[in-house]
C-alpha cells in the first residue's frame, strides 16, 4: 500500500533516510530548477521523477494541503513493534492525538528533543499520513513510534520494565518543574478535546502540570504541552551531566 508525502522537508529527509522505499518523486514544473539537492538526491537514490501541473496536486488520492509543488509516493510507514521500545530511556505515550497536525508537532519535538520511540493507539487516533508527515517537518523518518491495541495495558508493560509514567494534567496538584525526573521515563499527553482517558490517567504515577498564570484562553495546546514537557526532562539530564 502506497502513500503520499508532501513538502519540501518532509520528502528531502524521507528520501535521506532511507527507511522506506520511495516509488516516485512528482515535481511541479519549475520546481526542479529550485530544489537541486531534493533533485539531485532522489537521482542519487535512483528514483523516477515526473514533472507534473499545479493542478496535478489538488487531484490527488488524499489531500496535500502545502505541498509546495513537492510530492513523494512512498510504502506505507514503516511502524516499530512495541518492544523494541522497553529499552527506553525516554518515550512519548500519546493517547488518541486527533489532529495530524498536532501528531506530526509533537514528533518533531520529540524527535528534536532526543525521545526514545512513541506509542500511538491504533485506533481513535491521527496516524502517521501526510499530514502528519508534513507537520513533523520529516522527524518521523527518524523516529520509532509504534501502534499498539491499548495505551493503559501498554503502561502497565513499561511500568514493569522500571519506567516511571508521568502524566500531563492542567489540574494536577504538582508542578513539572518540582520534579526530579528518573533515568527512564514515560510523558503521556491526553487527546485535544478530553485529555487524559480515565484508565489511562490510573496507570500514571504521577500527574504533572505546567505552571500557567495566565488565566485568559485555557489550557495549552496538546503539542505545545508535549514540548514544554520534554524539553524540562532534557534540561534535567544536562544537568546530571
Amino acid at each position: 500500500m502506497s502513500e503520499l508525502v508532501s513538502g519540501r522537508h518532509a520528502v528531502y529527509h524521507l528520501l535521506s533516510s532511507g527507511r522506506r522505499k520511495v516509488h516516485r518523486l512528482y515535481l511541479q514544473r519549475g520546481i526542479e530548477k529550485r530544489e537541486p539537492d531534493l533533485v539531485g538526491l532522489a537521482r542519487k537514490k535512483q528514483i523516477p521523477i515526473s514533472t507534473k501541473e499545479a493542478a496535478f496536486f489538488v487531484n490527488t488520492k488524499e489531500p496535500v494541503l502545502g505541498h509546495q509543488g513537492i510530492l513523494a509516493e512512498t510504502e506505507a510507514y514503516p511502524y516499530v513493534g512495541f518492544d523494541t521500545l522497553l529499552t527506553g530511556p525516554c518515550l512519548l505515550i500519546l493517547d488518541e492525538i486527533q489532529d495530524p497536525q498536532n501528531l506530526g508537532a509533537l514528533c518533531r519535538s520529540a524527535h528534536l528533543f532526543g525521545v526514545d520511540g512513541i506509542v500511538i493507539p491504533e485506533t481513535h487516533s491521527a496516524s502517521i499520513g501526510s499530514g502528519a508527515c508534513q507537520a513533523s517537518v520529516g522527524a518521523v523518518e527518524y523516529l520509532k513510534i509504534a501502534r499498539v491495541s491499548s495505551i493503559s495495558s501498554s503502561l502497565e508493560i513499561l511500568k514493569k520494565h522500571q519506567f516511571w509514567v508521568y502524566g500531563t494534567d492542567p489540574e494536577a496538584p504538582k508542578e513539572l518543574h518540582e520534579e526530579v525526573f528518573p533515568e527512564k521515563v514515560v510523558i503521556v499527553i491526553g487527546s485535544e478535546e478530553r485529555g487524559l482517558r480515565r484508565l489511562v490517567r490510573e496507570r500514571c504515577d504521577i500527574l504533572l502540570k505546567i505552571p500557567m498564570p495566565g488565566k485568559v484562553i485555557g489550557s495549552l495546546n496538546a503539542s505545545v504541552a508535549g514540548g514544554v514537557f520534554l524539553y524540562e526532562i532534557v534540561r534535567q539530564k544536562r544537568l546530571k551531566k
